[in-house]
């Protein structure tokens, strides 16, 4: 359940954001971002507290191709007017809640210049093309386990909102076999350490009940380099029956 805020204006109030509502909301942030001529690579920081609002934006963000955070960042993304006057002024202020002061702009408004920007890129199959991680389908069972890197998870996320997908959030302590057999995942997104014992499962070394076929160590990459995982690191692999 996520807290819509934009559209009613009235905090606390709970309603649902289907992955088709999330899914737009991180295109508008998209396309806002390439209507102001950001490319991609560019910073984008979020500050204040995590809210329907910036996670949509978020996951647009990193679907555009750009970094999160980062203090000399193009794009700086607030929640009140009252944060946004506190802002360098030389870089682009979007503010979610109020009405922002001079050298600042709306969320809403922000919004609008994306779907305008879309619209007048309508002769192009991709406007604006998707950098996200690779390998979930539509329809597929997502499971982010406890532990992960934040960052590897929010691009799980993001696949996940684009393609369709269902996501299940892991419980910390709970073995990764058990787990992936309670989702019922085609997806999973882990440490080194749960591929480690997943590949070891896979080759026989301990049974798999329930995961109806086998896991490739092959499968598993950062994305954030397209290799392999150190050990330590997070990873984003697919397990799927073969």
């Amino acid at each position: 359940m996520l807290a819509d805020r934009r559209s009613g204006g009235v905090r606390g109030r709970s309603v649902s954001l289907s992955w088709s509502d999330v899914r737009a909301r991180a295109l508008e942030m998209l396309h806002a971002l390439r209507a102001a001529d950001v490319d991609a690579g560019a910073a984008v920081a979020f500050t204040g507290r995590l809210r329907p609002e910036r996670l949509c934006a978020e996951l647009g963000a990193i679907a555009g191709g750009y970094v999160l955070g980062g203090d000399d960042a193009d794009v700086l993304v607030v929640d009140d007017m009252w944060a946004a006057e506190a802002a360098d002024g030389s870089r682009t202020v979007v503010v979610i809640d109020g009405t922002p002061g001079d050298g600042a702009i709306s969320l809403d408004r922000f919004a609008a210049r994306g779907l305008a920007w879309a619209a007048s890129h309508t002769a192009v199959p991709d406007p604006a093309p998707l950098l996200i991680a690779e390998g979930v389908r539509p329809g597929d069972h997502l499971l982010i386990r406890a532990g992960c890197d934040e960052g590897i998870a929010r691009h799980a996320f993001t696949a996940a909102a684009f393609a369709g997908a269902e996501v299940y959030v892991g419980e910390a302590d709970v073995e990764p076999l058990l787990e992936l057999d309670r989702a019922g995942a085609e997806v999973l997104v882990a440490t080194a350490a749960d591929v480690d014992r997943l590949v070891a499962a896979a080759s026989g070394h301990r049974p798999a009940a329930g995961l109806g076929g086998h896991l490739s160590s092959g499968g598993a990459v950062d994305p954030r380099s397209g290799r392999p995982p150190r050990r330590g690191d997070s990873a984003l692999t697919a397990s799927r029956y073969i």
